[in-house]
């Protein structure tokens, strides 16, 4: 029963019954969600432009998906090997 948003340049993290926490997302290298968890579009969407992967996990602990944003490392790459082919 979770609750994750953006909130500037962190997550802003409740969980159901306990205080909200802040989490900087410089310190988030991924974010694993397990059971019934809500996340703003808003920190979807941050965490896809920074390439950080968000894992779906049911109660149990099953994987169910992961959601990543389009990783667009090699454009430059392909670029120049166009121009030097």
């Amino acid at each position: 029963g979770a609750y994750i948003g953006k909130d500037g340049e962190r997550l802003h993290i409740r969980p159901a019954k306990s205080p909200p926490q802040f989490v900087p997302l410089i310190q988030v290298s991924q974010v694993c969600l397990f059971g019934n968890v809500q996340i703003t579009s808003a920190a979807i969407r941050e965490l896809a432009d920074r390439n950080i992967p968000i894992c779906h996990f049911s109660y149990g602990g099953w994987f169910n998906a992961v959601t990543t944003g389009m990783s667009h490392k090699n454009v430059e790459l392909r670029m120049a090997q166009y121009r030097t082919a």
